[in-house]
């Protein structure tokens, strides 16, 4: 699923409250991609359909790699959110560093100079670090 801003932050506010009542993991995944945008405006100064479709093939990339109950949502150009329901911050790790090497596989595999970029993570995870969702939440409804 494909969530945008403010309907993501809802629906990861709901599942909080629902990690709270039933006492399970919830964690949120931010994939920072912050050369992206400049890369795209070099490789296509003039094409923002082609840079939209790379960055469509890039979502599809995410999404090919995570299950279909986690929920994945585009903050901006280069910032991916991922909701984890019932899924623990040993569990986010893990999979943030499977999709940054997906990631940057991808990137090799286009042959061109986006191949350079670095994806980071930051994960919140409930009830371990409440702190960092809300602060990641803060991004998507600023």
């Amino acid at each position: 699923m494909l969530f945008r801003n403010f309907d993501f932050a809802s629906l990861v506010n709901h599942e909080l409250r629902r990690s709270e009542r039933y006492c399970t993991f919830l964690s949120l995944l931010a994939l920072r991609i912050d050369d992206l945008e400049q890369g795209l405006k070099k490789r296509f100064p003039a094409d923002e359909k082609t840079a939209a479709d790379y960055r469509s093939r890039l979502l599809d990339v995410i999404r090919s790699h995570v299950r279909a109950t986690d929920v994945v949502s585009v903050i901006h150009h280069n910032t991916v959110a991922l909701l984890l329901v019932e899924t623990p911050a040993e569990g986010a790790e893990v999979l943030g560093r499977r999709l940054s090497k997906h990631l940057h596989d991808y990137f090799s595999s286009t042959g061109d100079p986006l191949d350079k970029i670095e994806v980071r993570t930051d994960i919140g995870s409930y009830p371990e670090d409440r702190s960092t969702i809300d602060l990641l939440l803060s991004e998507f409804i600023s």
